[in-house]
């Protein structure tokens, strides 16, 4: 007999105790154990000689006959119980059976706190609002990775509402949904969860969503551990123990586990690595569903069923969202303001967290002024959230801590978060994160092997942030020194103090792959100020050329890696160097390489390719 059986009996040990203490009901139900041959014929008379005594049932009594019951199968115990027939011997066997769908009853309602709410800026304390009158639809792309294909291999999904539910009455119970930062995967995660806690899934298919919140778990936690702590311990009736046994009965059911973050989960010596990365594990009848930013995406999806890319907002999603966030006429008033006056700043609302920090700017700003550059919209935004904040720019342990954090983000572009062991560092930073919210936050990630306590690691909100943050580093240090030697400082740390930016360019993109992250500080130093920028242009043209003549298309394959097994790449000059990085950065997740229309010289690319090329090339004049 399996003893984790004992546990769901035991949370409902007072329930017993409080049913038994009726003489009556006690010999009765001795009398059906007996029948079910849980109790023998000693027993019972042992039982009737100690209540002949003392005319009640003792507690003593009660726990010999509990540890019994306690131990026996669940359903057992249950037959003996219904047998007797009585209101509330009927009363207490049906909360029994239905423990696990008053646990879905309770998760629901904890849920309902927890993801029916949004706040509409994630940087202040605004209040939140229902999550159903903000949130906007987005296009998901469906990849179907055993297709190569050009034509075919992909699926729009203009409603998201329902694309959950097609996929798990599919075939296959892996799927993985990447995107870039500020794309909305965690608020995308929300929505699901809240279509399901108000019963628009379908429920004969979806017992139960449990959601784990990857930055939260900690190191030498298990998959149970982390279930039970984010979904289960509010419950104060249910156990650990119960939890996992219920868990196990109820394998068969429609248990769908959501993983939210798997870019930021670092512990390789755990179950849920497992998860993640394999099929095989212990919770492989689970639905499994990851969000994950793409460059982790791109290492693991190889073992899941589904493969979708979240996409930004297109014209008449962005509508909507503006109305949901004003109301109709003002919407309309602001994308008529944008299509207008900066088409560059609405292009790029596509991504939602743009589109946010326009929004906030627009409703902010007296007679709705917006910058004409959309590269200046973050430093429009984080004046007035200093301002939100009651937060004195101009004091000297702001301008150092903020610094700081310029220093950081500009030497850490290569890299998804930044590790400070430094208690002065990390209380500059934890400063910054006090006045500018979630611009930049404190991450919780537990690794296997010991590190120091001191240690606190960092993560800008979204890569564009970051080099926001970079531009006005690169801004200061250049104003800082002397003429002749700041602008070779400033682009000698671009390749890490290896080279001299100038003369060595391939050094960046070989060792940080930063081609595409140095082009938007750029942008973004050329916004801020255009004197620095303009140095920048006049003593290093050929280093300005290269990376300005990088269009939208290969820098989205630069940063974000290709959609599917296959990259195509159309009517484009290519250097040497940026087909090379997109090789070595993604050669090992594709099959075929599709260049149609491409001036590159040829040449060369050969000699580079010699040896190196060992799948498909496909090359279209």
């Amino acid at each position: 007999m399996d003893i984790t059986q004992n546990h769901l009996l035991k949370i409902y040990k007072r329930n017993f105790k409080e049913l038994l203490k009726d003489i009556v009901t006690f010999e009765r139900f001795c009398s059906s154990l007996i029948e079910w041959n849980i109790l023998t014929i000693n027993h019972k008379e042992k039982f009737q000689y100690e209540i002949n005594k003392i005319k009640e049932i003792k507690d003593n009594l009660f726990e010999e006959l509990f540890r019994i019951i306690a131990c026996n199968d669940t359903a057992v115990i249950l037959n003996c119980l219904h047998s007797l027939g009585s209101e509330q011997c009927l009363k207490l066997t049906s909360e029994i059976s239905r423990t696990w769908e008053r646990v879905i009853e309770r998760m629901k309602e904890k849920f309902k706190i927890d993801y029916s709410t949004i706040s509409i800026s994630p940087f202040d304390d605004e209040n939140a609002i229902p999550i159903d009158k903000i949130l906007t639809p987005m296009t998901l792309i469906r990849i179907d990775k055993n297709l190569t294909d050009e034509e075919g291999h992909i699926e729009y999904l203009e409603d998201v509402d329902n694309f959950l539910l097609s996929i798990i009455s599919s075939r296959g119970n892996r799927i993985i949904i990447r995107g870039p930062p500020g794309i909305g995967k965690t608020v995308h995660m929300k929505r699901l969860v809240n279509q399901w806690i108000n019963n628009h899934l379908n429920t004969n298919q979806i017992d139960i969503v449990l959601v784990i919140l990857l930055r939260k778990v900690r190191r030498g936690q298990s998959l149970l551990d982390a279930i039970w702590e984010q979904n289960f311990i509010h419950i104060e009736w249910l156990d650990k123990e119960t939890l996992n046994y219920l868990l196990k009965i109820n394998m068969k059911s429609n248990i769908v586990l959501f993983l939210d973050g798997a870019d930021e989960f670092h512990i390789i010596d755990n179950e849920i690595h497992s998860i993640l990365e394999n099929r095989e594990n212990s919770f492989s009848s689970f639905t499994i569903v990851v969000w994950s930013r793409e460059w982790k995406a791109h290492r693991i999806d190889v073992t899941y069923d589904f493969i979708f890319q979240l996409c930004g907002f297109d014209e008449n999603q962005l509508l909507i969202y503006y109305r949901k966030c004003l109301n109709e006429n003002r919407g309309n008033e602001l994308v008529d303001y944008l299509k207008n006056n900066n088409m560059d700043l609405f292009k790029t609302c596509s991504t939602p967290l743009i589109a946010l920090l326009v929004w906030l700017v627009w409703k902010e700003e007296e007679n709705h002024n917006i910058v004409e550059n959309h590269f200046l919209i973050y430093d429009q935004f984080i004046k007035i959230l200093c301002f939100k904040r009651n937060v004195n720019r101009e004091t000297k342990e702001f301008k150092l801590a903020f610094q700081y954090c310029c220093e950081l983000a500009f030497k850490h572009l290569g890299n998804d978060r930044i590790v400070l062991e430094s208690n002065k560092s990390i209380h500059h930073l934890k400063y910054v994160t006090e006045c500018l919210g979630g611009l930049l936050r404190v991450i919780n990630i537990k690794y296997t092997t010991e590190r120091p306590s001191s240690i606190e690691e960092f993560q800008f909100f979204h890569l564009s942030i970051q080099e926001y943050f970079a531009a006005k580093y690169i801004i200061n240090e250049m104003k800082k020194r002397s003429s002749g030697s700041r602008l070779s400082h400033v682009l000698e740390m671009c390749t890490g103090g290896r080279h001299e930016f100038s003369t060595n360019i391939q050094s960046l993109l070989d060792v940080n792959g930063n081609l595409y992250r140095m082009l938007n500080v750029l942008k973004f130093v050329k916004a801020l100020d255009f004197s620095v920028y303009e140095e920048i242009v006049t003593r290093k043209p050929d280093v300005v050329k290269a990376l300005e003549n990088v269009s939208d298309g290969i820098g989205s394959i630069i940063n974000n890696g290709p959609n599917n097994n296959t990259i195509t790449i159309k009517h484009e000059i290519l250097s040497i160097s940026i087909i090379q990085l997109i090789i070595e950065r993604y050669w090992f997740i594709i099959q075929k390489l599709c260049l149609i229309n491409i001036e590159l010289d040829w040449d060369n690319f050969i000699k580079m390719a010699d040896g190196k090329l060992t799948k498909t090339l496909i090359v279209t004049i």
